[in-house]
């Protein structure tokens, strides 16, 4: 497979090019249904009422750190048509991995197995990295929600908007933000 290409596949990235983002940290992420289609719930008298999919949402959500041992899970909320959440990778003695994978997975038991020969595309992400973190939630939402049925095929918008956080001034006030987004959604920029 060929480099990335803007005029052929369509995508502007926002992530920091010189950042690695399997580095242990505290990320603020959030991500928009597709066409931002209120699928979890809705605001009633400034709080979230989750519907039976928000209710999935939430759940896979707290089910991450169990099935991922170097996260750990902060403030977060779902929305009618998005989720704001505050994630940490934790340093867990292990060296970050950079960049993305130059091989497949070749042991169902090891998902970081690496192994020469088995090539894949230089786009496809590696372990412990915020990207496939997302990806994973993403997909076992979307997967609960579909055995449902009478859902639209897509879930989620393509990508999501993260934020590194800096400092504790910046993790104080993303998490007032994400604890106070209920009752500002009629100001929301994700309002509908």
């Amino acid at each position: 497979m060929g480099q990335y290409n803007s005029d052929v596949h369509n995508r502007c990235s926002i992530r920091l090019s010189s950042y690695n983002y399997s580095q242990s940290g505290l990320y603020f992420v959030t991500i928009c249904t597709h066409e931002r289609l209120p699928l979890f719930g809705n605001i009633i008298d400034g709080a979230m009422q989750l519907n039976e999919f928000g209710h999935i949402a939430e759940k896979e959500w707290l089910m991450a750190p169990d099935r991922r041992s170097y996260i750990a899970l902060h403030e977060f909320i779902v929305m009618p048509n998005h989720f704001h959440g505050i994630i940490e990778i934790l340093d867990m003695g292990i060296p970050p991995e950079n960049g993305v994978a130059r091989y497949a997975r070749t042991d169902k038991a090891n998902a970081c197995d690496v192994r020469i020969g088995n090539a894949m595309a230089d786009i496809s992400p590696k372990c412990r990295t915020l990207s496939t973190i997302i990806r994973a939630y993403k997909s076992a939402v979307s997967r609960a929600i579909r055995m449902l049925g009478g859902i639209p095929t897509t879930i989620w918008q393509r990508n999501y908007y993260e934020h590194i956080v800096r400092n504790e001034d910046d993790y104080v006030q993303i998490s007032e933000y994400i604890k106070y987004n209920p009752l500002k959604w009629i100001d929301d920029r994700f309002y509908m």
